[in-house]
Order: structure tokens, then sequence, then C-alpha cells
């Protein structure tokens, strides 16, 4: 069944739950939230089996799904089931994260253009750089349950992958129903070069300008218009609440490895 359309795999998953014990979606990491927004709104239990044809593939990174679609393909037969949470931004879930401030305003940039499709995740990384020094830095305030943060970047870490070559929330699990949240402190553009190289090479949690904390609930709100992107796609603008409900979809995954 192919998509013609931006909401053609939300329907067309919505539908086949109903159907089917299993979908397998090719493509990348914005179809497959599509996808999992389809079997969620579906109220159905059908399995998914991702087959990675996207520009990053963050997605199937973290799930150790072989890149190459004909090998993830033999999990129809050789995998196991993964139960993975879901975290929700407003109405729509997400698996991967959520963004506020900077990297939703790349987002928001980059679009679907050439230069993501040739470049991947390349192309968010040098557009970024650049944004960075022409960025307003919206205020954000970050509020849970229990304390209140303020910052001009936040990401709500549903599992550790970002863009394929590192990661900003290394300890987000998307075996629990908790998401780990950063907030960066600094409005400064030239840090944000230094903060990629800290990223580079898995040390971004070790800056003071981060700070990072666990919760199953937050709102984010603005002190000027600031965007929203979810799983790398973008969702809207701020204020906004995110949510682990305890949703969950289950993927075919590579079994572990015989000791």
């Amino acid at each position: 069944m192919p998509t013609c359309g931006p909401e053609d795999a939300f329907l067309l998953a919505r539908d086949a739950a109903a159907r089917f014990p299993v979908l397998a979606v090719m493509g990348g990491d914005g179809t497959a939230n599509q996808v999992v927004n389809g079997l969620a709104a579906s109220g159905c239990s059908s399995r998914v089996l991702l087959l990675p044809s996207g520009s990053v593939n963050v997605l199937a990174r973290d799930l150790r799904i072989p890149l190459d679609p004909c090998r993830a393909a033999a999990l129809l037969r050789e995998g196991m089931e993964r139960r993975v949470f879901l975290g929700r931004a407003a109405q729509r879930y997400f698996v991967l994260m959520a963004g506020a401030g900077l990297d939703a305003s790349i987002v928001r940039q980059l679009g679907q253009g050439r230069w993501k499709r040739r470049l991947g995740p390349l192309a968010f990384v040098l557009d970024g750089l650049w944004h960075a020094v022409t960025y307003p830095f919206p205020r954000l305030t970050v509020r849970t349950d229990s304390e209140e943060l303020t910052g001009y970047l936040v990401v709500v870490g549903n599992s550790p992958g970002y863009a394929g070559w590192f990661s900003i929330t290394p300890g987000a699990d998307p075996g629990q129903p908790v998401f780990q949240v950063a907030v960066c402190r600094s409005a400064s553009a030239l840090k944000y070069f230094y903060f990629l190289g800290l990223a580079l090479a898995g040390a971004l949690h070790r800056s003071r300008d981060f700070v990072y904390l666990e919760t199953p609930r937050l709102e984010i709100s603005s002190d000027r218009p600031a965007y929203v992107q979810v799983d790398g796609e973008l969702h809207g603008l701020l204020p906004m609440q995110f949510v682990s409900d305890g949703t969950s979809v289950r993927f075919l995954v590579p079994a572990p490895p015989r000791k």
C-alpha cells in the first residue's frame, strides 16, 4: 500500500491494524511516526516490522534493526517482540524524541528538501550550525509536577537516538514509560558548536550548560513563538504538554546473541 500524501501512512496503518497481525513499514522515522500514531488510534495490537529506507533511520538504529531492508525483513521469521512505550506531544505520539526551540526551528527550515534526502544527518548538522548564528533563542520554561527550569533548547527523550551520529538524551529508555529531558541553559550561538563536538564524543551530558531530569509528564512554554518537532517532523508551537501515558507498540527486533 503506497503512500501518496503526508497523512497516508497514518490512515493506512489505522485501517490495516484491524485486519493484519503485522504491519510492515518501509520508510524513515517520519513514516514510522505516522504508523505508530495510526496503530494507537486503531486500538489494535498489531506488531510493527520496520524496513528502514529513510535518510537517517534513527529508530532502526536504536532498536538495532538492520539498515538493509532485505535483512530487516528476515525479522518476520527470526525476530522477537520488543515493547516500546510512546511519548505524546499534545495529541500526537512519538517514538524517539520531541524537541522545542533551536532543533525544531532547524527542522522547520530544513523541511523535506533535497538536501535532507541527499546528505541525511549531515544536512541537519550543517544547517543547524548556520541557523544557531541567526536564531533569536526564545526563553523556554519547563514545568513538571515537582520543579521548574528555564533554558533555550529542550529535548524530551523517549529513546536515546537523536540525529544518527550522536545522542542528547543517552539515558532515555523506550522500554520504560518515562522521559529523560535535556534542558540547555545557554543562549550563546558559539557554544552550540562546542556542544556538537561534545555530542559527537558522547560527552554532552558532562556539560554544565545541560540539566537533565526524568519525568513522565511536563509542560513547555516560551516567552516568544517557539516551534516543536516530534521524531524529526514539525509539530506546532509552544506551549505544549508532553506525557508518557503508558501507550506502547510492539516492534519486531533482532533476538539477543546467544551466549
